[in-house]
């Protein structure tokens, strides 16, 4: 078996946070949870008031 193919990434797959700081990463992460939650915070409220 070749040992050097298994280290590499998938041909699909790119990191696009390779030119960047880890610090970058890191912060797109948290806003993105923060995005999520407050999405389905909302969702969440416009079920209950659409059921009234």
């Amino acid at each position: 078996m070749n040992e050097d193919s298994s280290n590499q990434q998938p041909r699909g797959k790119k990191d696009v946070f390779a030119d960047f700081d880890p610090d970058v990463k890191v912060r797109t992460k948290k806003m993105l949870m923060y995005f999520i939650i407050f999405a389905i915070v909302m969702l969440f409220g416009g079920f209950t008031s659409a059921s009234s």
